[in-house]
């Protein structure tokens, strides 16, 4: 018998077993979880969006489990993406579709080790399974593909195919969590919609306008540790920048911050790098 979790957000905290007949008519049974609802503005007292995810999936969020003993279970993988060694880091998302939530991690693994072109790819499947399975867009997978535009190691980005995608995220998606929405709206910082990629072309202020959009977003979420990584990452970069030489004790902060949260990317080649570079930026 398969075990998936139906889960659906509400005021209190409930867990139940029922028959998938009420479901889907399977002939098996579901686990249903109500996860407390944390007064997101974009949900009611259910949420509006519903996803089913493995018990290996579910613990992933909570920091159990294995990230790719996970996506190795999902069937529409092809073998190479199965055989991927990049890590783990999990990122939740709205997406309905396992296979979309599986490459979406599997790109932002990616871009976790430099592997840019192949985090796109990743990206752009994981977007084209959710419009095949639900029907909606995934906004995050085209938040993915932008973020992969920019290394910020190498203080390069590519702006007009950065631009391109995010021209491409839908205006509504009410169905997003508002962290989402809050990791979508830091991308403004990195390409301006007010201003044209040849007037936008020094990348020490891109870094100071994203690192100032991603310390937003870890303000109201302290607990993301994606966020955390990327504002850590960036903000060590802006460090770099000849007006912030001398910042020994605020670099020395951020690189402890850095390494706590790199622990959670075990074998991952952006972790060892940033580990032994950080320290030297300033």
């Amino acid at each position: 018998m398969k075990t998936r979790h139906f889960i659906i957000e509400t005021k209190d905290s409930v867990s139940t077993t029922v028959s998938s007949d009420v479901i889907d008519g399977d002939g098996e049974d579901y686990r249903m979880k109500f996860i407390p609802w944390k007064g997101n503005p974009n949900h009611g007292s259910y949420a509006k969006s519903v996803s089913h995810m493995t018990h290996q999936e579910m613990d992933l969020p909570n920091g159990k489990g294995s990230v790719k003993a996970w996506y190795q279970s999902v069937d529409c993988l092809e073998p190479w993406e199965r055989n991927l060694k990049l890590g783990d880091a999990y990122l939740q998302t709205s997406a309905k579709s396992e296979c979309a939530r599986a490459r979406f991690t599997l790109g932002l693994l990616s871009l976790h080790n430099f592997q840019y072109d192949q985090a796109i790819e990743l990206f752009e499947k994981a977007r084209s399974d959710e419009l095949s399975m639900s029907g909606r867009d995934y906004p995050m997978a085209l938040w993915g593909a932008t973020m992969a535009t920019t290394m910020i190691l190498w203080q390069y980005s590519d702006c007009e195919k950065g631009k391109s995608f995010m021209k491409q995220i839908p205006k509504k998606t009410d169905w997003l969590t508002e962290k989402e929405a809050a990791y979508i709206k830091a991308l403004s910082a990195l390409y301006p919609n007010e201003l044209k990629c040849s007037e936008d072309t020094n990348q020490n202020h891109r870094e100071s306008r994203f690192m100032k959009a991603m310390k937003t977003v870890t303000t109201k979420f302290p607990e993301e540790v994606e966020a955390g990584l990327i504002y850590g990452v960036t903000k060590a970069a802006t460090l770099a920048h000849p007006e912030c030489k001398g910042s020994s004790s605020e670099s020395t902060s951020l690189n402890e911050q850095c390494f706590q949260e790199m622990e959670n990317r075990k074998n991952s080649i952006q972790g060892s790098v940033q580990k032994y570079t950080l320290p030297i930026l300033v």
